[in-house]
This record gives C-alpha cells, sequence and structure tokens, in this order.
C-alpha cells in the first residue's frame, strides 16, 4: 500500500510539474515560427560551406619563404572540413625542393615540389581540435633548390611557388542553429564563399522613414561585403521567403504575407520604442532566418536605426527579441585616420622569413573625403640587420608602389618605434572598389651563397599605423567637384516622390553609395507632400526628380540655373544637345536659402530615370569645376566644366584688372597731388621774392 501511495503521489507530482516544463519549452523555442510549406523556400539545400584562404595569387621565392592565412569556424558543430591546396613550382626547381603545410603550429604535411610536376592538389582533412569554433592559422613554406652543389646562390627571380586563390577550406554536414541577435550582421552576412543572398523587405506602401532606415541598414550591409548580393525589395515581391530577410517596417504596414509572418511571430512593441526581433522560420524541409526591425510609428524606427548601423551598438546587441527606448545618437564624423587593424589587419612581420604580408582591404566608400590625397603613417621597428641600402621595404596601394627609405628613418621613440609618412595621390585611392594595402621587402635575403648566417633581418609594422585622408572643405559656391560634400557634413534632407515606387527605391541605393558610413551619414528622407517651408530653409537639399516630379521645382524654375521652357529642360546653353540628353543633374544655391546648397536629379523628360550608375561613377570620381553635368543616352556624361572654367577665369583676370587699374588710379591721383603742392611751393617762394625787391 505504501509503495502504491508514493506511486500516486510522485504521479501527481509530474503531473503538477509538467506545465512548467512545457512552458520553459516553448520560451525557448519560442524564436522559431512554424509556417506552411510553400511560405519558405531554401535557397542553399546543399549543407557543404567553402571558404578562399585568399582573394589573390601568393607567390613565394626561394630559397626559403613562408606566408600564413586564416580560417574562421562559426558554427557550433560541423561534421568534417578538408583543406585543399592548388599550387604551381618554377619547372627549374629539383630535388630536395619542398613545400610544407602547417595548421595551429602543427605539421600536417610536406611534398616535394620540382620541375616534373609543376602543378600540385594537396588535400589535408581537419582534425576536430581545428574545427573548434574560433579563428585558426595555416602557415605554408616553400624551399627551393635550383642546382646542386656548395656556394650555389639559390635566391634568384626562377626560384618561386604559387598558391592560387582556387585554394579553400571545405566544410561538410554544418548543423544549422538558431540566430540571435548577437550574431548580427550574421546570418545576413556569412563568412565563406556561399554568397547567398539577402533580401531587405519594406512595405508596398512604404513611409520615407521605413525607406530610410532600410536604405541605411542595406549600405551598412553593403560596406561590410561589396560583393554580396542584398536585394531591396517590397511586400508584393515576396511569394516565398527563400532568403535570410530583415523587415523593415511599422506594426500596420503590412498588408501581405509579412503581416502573417509578423502576426505569428508574436512581435510585441512599445509606444516610442524600437523592436528587434529574430525568428527562425521553420517548415517541413526547410528553414529561413528573418530579423523584424519595427516599431508603432516609421519615424521610431529611422530615428534608432544607428542600433544596426554605428558597430559600437551593434556589438551589444543580444538575445532574440529586444525592445529600446534609447539608441545614443551618432556625432561623430567620418573618420579620416584609418587603422591597419580597420583594413583588418593586425601587427605585421615581414623580412628574411616573410617577404610579403597579406592583402588588407577597406571600402573606398568609407572615405571621409574620397577626392582628397593621403598620407601613410607608419609606425614601425626593425631589426638591425634592416639598415643595408639594399634591404627595402615598399607597400603596395592598389598596386601601386610607395618605397619607405629605411637608411633615412631619424630618431626611434621612447618605445623603439621609428615614424614615417608617405604621401598618396588621390588618383591611386580612387582605382578601385577597395582599398588594397600590402607591405611587400626585398634584399633581406643573404645573396652571398657560401655566406652562412641563422642572422634574419624583419620589419615589425604596428597596428595602429594610419592612412590619414585629408580633410575636404567645401567650397564657397555650389560644385559637382565637391561631391558628396557638404551633403555627408550637415544635416541633409532628401527629397522623395509621394509615390515611392522600385525606381525611387533603386536610384535611392546607387545615390547613397558615395555616402560614407550610414552611422555618420546626416541624411533624412522625406516625402515631397510633407516637407516644410520651414525645412527647405534650413537644411541643404538633394531632389530625386525634376519639375516632372515636384510642383516645388516647377514653382521655381525662374530661379533654376537650368532653363526651362515650356515645362522642358534647355541644356543647349552650357554646350549640351537637348534631343540626345537623357538625364541632367546640377548644384546650385538653394532656391529657399541661398547659404544651403541644393542639388537635382533630374531626367531629361518624365519617361527617363532620375538617377544612373553613370551619373553617379561620375560624381564620385570627377574633380573638375562644375554645376551642370548631363547624361547622353549613348550612357556618356559630360559637365560644363569648361564654362565654369573660363568664367572663373574671367573673373580672376577682371580683377586682376581691376586691381591694376585701381592701383594706376592711386597712382595718378599721388602725382597730381604732388604736382599741386610743388606748384603751390613755387609760386609761394616766387612771391616772397617779388616782395623783397
Amino acid at each position: 500500500m505504501k509503495s502504491l501511495k508514493w506511486l500516486i503521489y510522485i504521479l501527481g507530482l509530474s503531473l503538477a510539474i509538467q506545465p512548467f516544463f512545457l512552458a520553459g519549452q516553448a520560451m525557448a523555442q519560442s524564436n522559431r515560427v512554424q509556417v506552411k510549406d510553400e511560405w519558405i523556400h531554401s535557397s542553399k539545400e546543399s549543407k557543404t560551406k567553402t571558404q578562399h584562404l585568399s582573394e589573390d595569387v601568393v607567390t613565394l621565392y626561394g630559397q626559403e619563404d613562408r606566408t600564413e592565412f586564416t580560417y574562421q569556424v562559426d558554427q557550433e558543430k560541423t561534421e568534417s572540413s578538408t583543406l585543399t591546396l592548388n599550387i604551381e613550382a618554377s619547372p627549374l626547381l629539383i630535388s630536395p625542393s619542398s613545400f610544407t603545410v602547417m595548421i595551429d603550429g602543427e605539421i600536417e604535411k610536406t611534398i616535394p615540389v620540382s620541375g616534373k610536376n609543376q602543378k600540385k592538389s594537396i588535400q589535408i582533412k581537419l582534425n576536430k581540435s581545428q574545427l573548434k569554433k574560433g579563428t585558426h592559422r595555416i602557415q605554408v613554406t616553400f624551399y627551393g633548390v635550383l642546382k646542386e652543389g656548395v656556394c650555389i646562390n639559390q635566391e634568384t627571380p626562377a626560384n618561386w611557388l604559387k598558391v592560387y586563390p582556387e585554394s579553400e577550406l571545405t566544410f561538410k554536414g554544418i548543423k544549422t542553429k538558431d540566430f540571435t541577435l548577437d550574431s548580427f550582421p550574421s546570418p545576413f552576412i556569412q563568412t565563406g564563399d556561399q554568397k547567398e543572398q539577402t533580401d531587405i523587405v519594406i512595405p508596398n506602401s512604404p513611409d520615407a522613414a521605413e525607406l530610410e532606415a532600410a536604405i541605411k541598414v542595406y549600405r551598412t550591409l553593403k560596406n561590410k561585403d561589396r560583393q554580396k548580393e542584398i536585394k531591396l525589395i517590397q511586400e508584393k515581391d515576396i511569394k516565398q521567403v527563400a532568403h535570410p530577410t530583415i523587415a523593415v517596417g511599422a506594426i500596420g504596414s503590412w498588408d501581405g504575407r509579412m503581416k502573417t509572418i509578423e502576426q505569428a511571430a508574436g512581435i510585441k512593441t512599445k509606444s516610442s520604442h524600437l523592436t528587434l526581433a529574430m525568428r527562425t522560420l521553420t517548415a517541413k524541409k526547410t528553414e529561413q532566418p528573418i530579423l523584424f526591425v519595427t516599431a508603432e510609428k516609421p519615424v521610431t524606427i529611422a530615428g534608432k536605426i544607428n542600433v544596426l548601423t554605428q558597430s559600437e551598438l551593434t556589438d551589444q546587441l543580444t538575445g532574440t527579441d529586444l525592445v529600446l527606448q534609447k539608441a545614443a545618437a551618432q556625432t561623430s564624423k567620418p573618420s579620416h585616420k584609418i587603422r591597419l587593424k580597420d583594413f583588418g589587419g593586425d601587427d605585421v612581420t615581414v623580412g628574411t622569413n616573410k617577404t610579403a604580408s597579406d592583402h588588407y582591404y577597406y571600402p573606398k566608400a568609407l572615405l571621409a573625403n574620397q577626392k582628397s590625397g593621403a598620407k601613410l603613417n607608419l609606425s614601425f621597428k626593425k631589426s638591425d640587420t634592416a639598415a643595408s641600402k639594399t634591404e627595402r621595404l615598399t607597400v603596395m596601394i592598389n598596386d601601386e608602389p610607395h618605397d619607405v627609405p629605411l637608411t633615412k628613418l631619424g630618431n626611434k621613440d621612447a618605445n623603439g618605434f621609428y615614424h614615417v609618412s608617405i604621401p598618396v595621390d588621390s588618383k591611386i585611392l580612387q582605382k578601385n572598389e577597395y582599398i588594397d594595402l600590402q607591405f611587400v621587402t626585398s634584399g633581406f635575403k643573404n645573396m652571398e651563397s657560401c655566406r652562412h648566417t641563422d642572422e634574419e633581418g624583419w620589419i615589425f609594422i604596428d597596428k595602429n599605423s594610419t592612412l590619414q585622408i585629408t580633410e575636404g572643405t567645401t567650397s564657397e559656391k555650389p560644385d559637382l567637384a565637391a561631391w558628396p560634400l557638404p551633403f555627408t557634413s550637415k544635416n541633409t534632407l532628401i527629397i522623395i516622390p509621394d509615390q515611392i515606387k522600385r525606381e525611387t527605391i533603386n536610384q535611392m541605393a546607387m545615390l547613397t553609395e558615395s555616402f560614407s558610413q550610414p552611422e555618420v551619414a546626416q541624411y533624412h528622407l522625406i516625402k515631397a507632400s510633407q516637407v516644410t517651408n520651414e525645412q527647405l530653409k534650413n537644411h541643404p537639399l538633394i531632389f530625386i526628380g525634376g519639375i516632372q516630379t515636384f510642383s516645388l521645382l516647377k514653382e521655381n524654375a525662374a530661379d533654376l540655373v537650368v532653363p526651362v521652357k515650356k515645362d522642358q529642360y534647355d541644356v543647349s546653353s552650357f554646350g549640351m544637345i537637348n534631343e540626345t540628353t537623357a538625364r541632367i543633374v546640377w548644384t546650385q544655391p538653394s532656391v529657399w536659402n541661398k547659404e544651403q546648397t541644393m542639388t537635382v536629379f533630374s531626367g531629361m523628360t518624365a519617361t527617363e530615370a532620375n538617377v544612373s550608375n553613370e551619373v553617379m561613377q561620375f560624381l564620385q570620381t570627377n574633380t573638375e569645376k562644375a554645376t551642370v553635368a548631363i547624361e547622353s543616352k549613348n550612357k556618356g556624361v559630360f559637365s560644363n566644366h569648361q564654362s565654369v572654367s573660363s568664367t572663373s577665369n574671367s573673373l580672376k583676370t577682371s580683377e586682376k584688372q581691376s586691381s591694376s587699374e585701381s592701383w594706376i588710379y592711386f597712382v595718378c591721383i599721388a602725382a597730381l597731388i604732388l604736382f599741386v603742392l610743388v606748384m603751390i611751393v613755387y609760386f609761394v617762394r616766387k612771391n616772397r621774392k617779388k616782395t623783397e625787391f
């Protein structure tokens, strides 16, 4: 009986506490949202991912050289991984030339390389310790021999081995996990080379503030990975959630598929609060991550979106749901000093053992002023052996060499560092979308074949070395050459049409590409019908559309620098052909306040797009004074640079002539006064003489 009582007691107790376990389980799985199978689709069915070791060919030079790669393991569990190295060696190599691979300091494989087998593919299976979450190192060493014998000089240009960018790590059997806000910007930006698309969704009839927030998130992700395919789409474009998705929209803004998913996700909001909610949409055979960025009002989203664009705030995100009352506003200006560690590098050592560093990259779009020159300020230490005339350090900036003189360094600082500054031309910075930085040494290897020494030469470059961008100055008069100034340094209003269409979204994405970091880009979107006269007077203005789009401009057509005749632009006065012009951009003092600047992007007719890649490329690279530029129908871009320069020169000439004429005028007056004084003295003396007689 006692045992039966105990059994009943235990059974009752288990039934009593079961709801608590179920509740805890529900909370633990609350970020997973079950949806219909047809609502989501996996864009990548394969659970295999790859990471390339380098984007460039890495060349090692004999007799002995080495380099290092890193790889990242993000997932908690990976079944297996294989390292594949594709190499090619000089055809002149002979035995005992070799290639050695080490992972995390442990030798994994050494293979012979010779002229008989120039190209090879090496595969190494990683062990459990090499698959632990975190960063791992791959070191490769090349030993090259060209000729047998004693006192043979092996250090020639013919002694080389290349590691090709097809070299990669393949991770198999990756087990997916539920993402949280801690991982942002992952999974929307991912390591490896899968390059899965990310969608940023806005409502079908978005408020300007919702579009502004989405654009700033879009630009943040693109700046982190320029090759990443990120699409800005509207809710009506979604048939299935087929990619990692960010949904930006206020409660009540959705009216289709996103509305249903949002309701199923159980998202909570508060007045004047921003809500971030990370969910995993699950169906029978697949799942997709989605991040909801929402609030009761659109303006709240735009006002606090810097929590996703400012890294100092993003790093503090945690959990699956976050309801934010305040997000500290970013008040700092774009950085004019970019550190080596901002390029993704750490302290760098090059010299005898490693003649060249890795390539380090920084997005050109993040420069505070893309059109100005720069200085590379290096802080480094060097070995005592690195002092001869043959030893050189060269900094490659976008493949352009910049030599650092090692024989004329001056004195060390208290910590033993030398400091040098190297000028960098602005044209070099504008060559590519990314600034490519690499450190290369030469002359460190002993070329005396019979002189053996274990002495190694090295240069240690501090990670706080900087690329210092010259601060741009705003032109006294509006000038397209100054773009994107003054709009990145002041609180700018971008006027957009009341009806936000696909074209408006695409054009905003193009326009903001030339702005710097979204967290410090001081612009706000506003619909034409919502802008006030006070706002028009107190802000620099950018119009996405011209007289055909905005009555604001049409009513002030007489004050526009581009003539308007019968509701059509006339660019003939700038030496351009009306009939072949597709679109136009111009800058001028604002018609509402001459002390502010306004720039207008407009199609020549209502059927032409207002903004294009060609126009934006021109603005980002143009350094010649101009106030008007047109894109012709054959995609050529032309400006009124010549007429602006002529006017400027004429003004300078007239000023010089005026100054010269003024000088002559004053000389003549002075001569006349002097003449009068002389005549007065003459007549006074003459009268005195007459009186004496």
